[in-house]
């Protein structure tokens, strides 16, 4: 089973990134789940929207997340 979230997704170069919701694949087994709580876009995720860092579109920006860590 697939799940949704929301992420905010470029489309193309020097297009306005939007926050939609998309759907992402089941955890592979050397994946896990993570809820991220708030992320940050930097230059480099800026670079990337203006074309200067070649990267194929559509794109989700922001990989510099925080997240909560909860004990089993």
């Amino acid at each position: 089973m697939n799940r949704k979230t929301r992420a905010i997704v470029a489309r193309g170069p020097d297009k306005p990134p939007a926050i939609e919701e998309i759907e992402l694949e089941e955890p592979r087994p050397d994946e896990a789940i993570v809820e991220i709580q708030a992320v940050g876009v930097c230059h480099a995720d800026l670079a990337v929207l203006h074309g200067k860092i070649p990267m194929p579109f559509p794109n989700v920006l922001g990989h510099e997340g925080t997240s909560i860590t909860t004990p089993l």
